[in-house]
């Protein structure tokens, strides 16, 4: 009796491994950082499916879809922080594009006055709701950020959160002043937490100067220089 095939050993041809097609999709969507959010979601998703195929159905490359997998949390952390900055930096932005316009509308109501007076100016702002240049209790005197934050000019009549430009001599005629460019109103810095400030000229123009120099300037106007010579070269 022959033996020899009883004794061999069995040979274990195995089964053939599945291929992963999950893993290998998370790990491609991964990569794509430069696509945010979207590829980053993706990627998870296909991470976890691949993960899940490798440990039940031996179809393997676990650790590439754990890599994809990573790979779509980070992509999807930093879409989140970018988001969130950008949001912030915009909403900056606009409150800063209000706060303009509400000095640009006190700048025109300070030239109607200035038209109407011969040249002068007013010595405060109440004098621009006396006269019906603008309402009492208009927003336009208030900058947007400033709710709850103590007022920077308190009057008879008018509560602001801008200041008046000093000094200036009422009694000059408009002309004179056509001719320089000065300070009419401004805002301090505690704004805007302290990034800068924004300047009204008697030309009208708005000019937002960062925090460095600001401060300066802030320390010109309060010293009485007016054209605070900070500003030569930027606005004038």
């Amino acid at each position: 009796m022959n033996t020899a095939a009883h004794d061999a050993p069995a040979i274990d041809y195995g089964t053939k491994q599945r291929p992963n097609y999950a893993a290998m999709a998370s790990l491609a969507l991964g990569l794509m950082l430069f696509v945010p959010l979207v590829t980053g979601g993706l990627a998870i998703f296909f991470g976890r499916r691949g993960m899940r195929a490798a440990r039940e159905s031996f179809a393997g490359r676990y650790h590439t879809a754990r890599a994809g997998f990573i790979l779509g949390l980070v992509n999807v952390l930093l879409s989140i922080t970018a988001a969130c900055v950008y949001g912030v930096h915009e909403y900056h932005a606009s409150q800063r594009r209000q706060c303009a316009a509400n000095l640009r509308q006190i700048g025109n109501a300070i030239l109607m006055y200035s038209n109407s007076h011969r040249g002068q100016y007013p010595p405060t702002f109440d004098e621009l709701v006396t006269t019906g240049q603008l309402p009492k209790g208009s927003a336009v005197f208030n900058c947007p950020v400033c709710r709850g934050k103590k007022a920077a000019t308190v009057s008879n009549v008018v509560t602001s959160s801008y200041v008046l430009g000093p000094p200036w001599k009422p009694k000059l005629p408009l002309r004179y002043y056509g001719n320089i460019t000065f300070v009419v109103a401004f805002e301090p810095l505690s704004n805007h937490e302290g990034r800068g400030m924004h300047v009204l000229t008697n030309h009208g123009e708005v000019t937002w100067v960062d925090a460095p120099l600001a401060a300066k300037v802030m320390a010109e106007l309060k010293s009485g220089e007016n054209p605070p010579d900070s500003l030569k070269g930027i606005m004038w």
